[in-house]
């Protein structure tokens, strides 16, 4: 059972990595669109792997999370 577990678990996190790759390359691309009309508060931002601060955060804390619970489960089972 641990090993077809932590067989989703290694699917599941290479989904996030992927979908957070696709994420930051559609970031990247409409950076590079030239916009002339940009507010003042968002030329000023320097957005991290092309999140904003508020994604990163919840990145973060939503990866810190599933890490922390399929640990505890991974040691459930054993």
């Amino acid at each position: 059972m641990s090993l077809y577990f932590a067989i989703f678990y290694f699917a599941f996190l290479a989904w996030c990595i992927a979908q957070l790759n696709t994420l930051h390359r559609r970031r990247k691309l409409v950076q590079s669109e030239p916009v002339s009309d940009l507010a003042p508060a968002e030329k000023h931002t320097r957005p991290a792997l092309g999140l904003t601060a508020a994604q990163l955060v919840v990145v973060v804390v939503v990866f810190v999370s599933a890490v922390a619970t399929f640990t505890w489960l991974l040691t459930l089972l054993r």
